[in-house]
């Protein structure tokens, strides 16, 4: 019985995610970005404009050879600079001047309504979400990866 309500719950909690994922990716398409260079510009943003590589791609936890990929892109379109930092294999992502124009029309508004969507729950609600959340992910690192 308690196997059976875990299931239906994983199923859920499945779908929504999935549902999440692919309102994001459905955003970034209506503003004619591509996923990764939505959530890379997302991700510099967040840290204030500039990240080491290596810290992006954990953030994104997307395959190196996807951010890679889409960092050339985008340095080539002129939204991000790629510099070399002390050590010649670890480059710092920048935006430029007109990355963060594109970042203002376009992802920054995201974060406006992530926090309206989030602020539809009360702080307890928030709590509880953020806790039960942070939980679940531990105990799934357990079983998966340790």
């Amino acid at each position: 019985m308690e196997d059976d309500r875990a299931r239906a719950s994983l199923q859920e909690y499945n779908r929504l995610y999935a549902e999440e994922n692919d309102i994001y990716r459905k955003y970034a398409k209506k503003i004619g970005m591509p996923e990764a260079a939505f959530w890379i510009m997302y991700t510099l943003r967040d840290s204030d404009n500039a990240l080491p590589q290596k810290e992006l791609c954990q953030k994104l936890a997307l395959p190196k050879q996807t951010v890679n990929s889409a960092l050339k892109k985008m340095e080539t379109e002129g939204v991000l600079k790629l510099s070399i930092e002390t050590d010649r294999r670890s480059r710092l992502v920048t935006l430029t001047k007109k990355g963060i124009r594109t970042a203002e029309k376009s992802v920054d508004a995201v974060f406006g309504w992530e926090q309206e969507a989030m602020n539809e729950l009360s702080e307890n609600e928030q709590k509880k979400l953020i806790a039960l959340f942070r939980r679940y992910r531990q105990a799934l690192r357990k079983h998966l990866l340790e």
